[in-house]
């Protein structure tokens, strides 16, 4: 498919496209493959028909659905990243109801958050189902498990974590606007709260084993809510 030109989106500015070249080798750590196993297993449980992912990053995640045969759209407001349709997550150019599954990874935290509502609303609009949405959450701590090397035997997670709410700025330089508990930033309970009010159900929330940087949510849109954004 062709990338294809949003019209009428809102105004941009530098932290909204990090740029191809963010994308290389040290973007791709051994913490963001775990979030990648994360994202795509939540996508696969779902097994959904019309799949989309706004925000194409590496293109991972997209590239590896596509192998398991699921159908993917991808969408992104960087042209050079090769989206299939280039377009804003505070204005998405789909139709309402479009996907019964959106994927929104590591892209939220990149528009001020008094857009984040906003932003919700949107994907809200243009799906008939759920949302998975990963945002930073950075902590200070320790996570141990316990793997016994048995075939379909997970691995047992202690994790022990303390909040960084007194730092603050450094996050700005990975082109964030803000992050989970951040010093000056929403606490956990403020983003869950905003993510009810914008119509979603919160169907699971948790960190990843072994990438405590990371918070993802499995959301559900409220049936009491109207469909539209």
């Amino acid at each position: 498919m062709d990338s294809q030109n949003i019209t009428g989106s809102p105004k941009i500015d530098q932290r909204q496209i990090v740029g191809k070249e963010h994308y290389g080798r040290a973007y791709n750590s051994m913490q963001r493959w775990i979030l990648y196993w994360y994202q795509l297993n939540d996508v696969l449980d779902l097994n959904p028909a019309e799949f989309l992912e706004v925000g194409v990053g590496s293109g991972v995640v997209s590239h590896l659905l596509r192998t398991r045969g699921i159908s993917v759209t991808t969408c992104d407001i960087d042209r050079s990243l090769n989206p299939d349709i280039v377009g804003s997550v505070l204005s998405l150019p789909f139709k309402d109801r479009q996907f019964d599954l959106v994927l929104c990874g590591e892209v939220l935290e990149h528009i001020p958050f008094e857009n984040f509502y906003i932003a919700l609303k949107e994907l809200s609009r243009i799906c008939t189902g759920r949302v998975v949405i990963s945002l930073p959450y950075p902590r200070l701590g320790l996570s141990m498990g316990l793997a016994l090397g048995l075939p379909k035997v997970p691995i047992v997670s202690i994790p022990l974590r303390v909040p960084l709410f007194f730092i603050r700025n450094r996050f700005e330089r990975n082109s964030h606007y803000w992050e989970i508990g951040r010093r000056g930033c929403p606490k956990l309970s403020e983003i869950k709260k905003i993510m009810e009010e914008a119509g979603f159900i919160i169907r699971s929330g948790k960190v990843p084993l072994l990438s405590m940087y990371y918070y993802i949510f499995v959301l559900e849109k409220n049936s009491k809510f109207a469909t539209k954004g």
